[in-house]
């Protein structure tokens, strides 16, 4: 079974470890903001809720819709993909394929 949240024990995490808010994020019932590190230095975050994810990094915002998978968490637009296994992360956004080697920060 698929949790809405891959990450372990929801109830571990505080709100004050997400520290503050992020600017533009969506107040949404159950939602969770996670930082992400990836290769040479990049990193983004993630607002995760259980219809969509919504990816701020570099200055811009990407909100992705939740799409069924029994294998991993997947989100997809027109804009790009978001995939969660565990502590894996792929992101790829159109026209950008540097988000690499991706681990969720706990």
């Amino acid at each position: 079974m698929i949790h809405p949240f891959p990450f372990g024990t929801i109830a571990a995490i505080t709100i004050a470890a997400l520290g503050p808010p992020i600017e533009g994020a969506e107040p949404t019932i159950a939602s969770i903001v996670y930082t992400v590190h990836c290769a040479e230095g990049r990193s983004f975050e993630v607002q995760l809720a259980p219809d969509r994810a919504i990816i701020f990094a570099e200055g811009k915002r990407w909100t992705l819709a939740r799409m069924p998978s029994h294998l991993f968490v997947r989100y997809t637009s027109k804009e790009g993909a978001l995939v969660i296994d565990a502590d894996f992360v792929a992101l790829v956004l159109t026209g950008d394929l540097g988000f690499t080697q991706c681990h969720l920060l706990r």
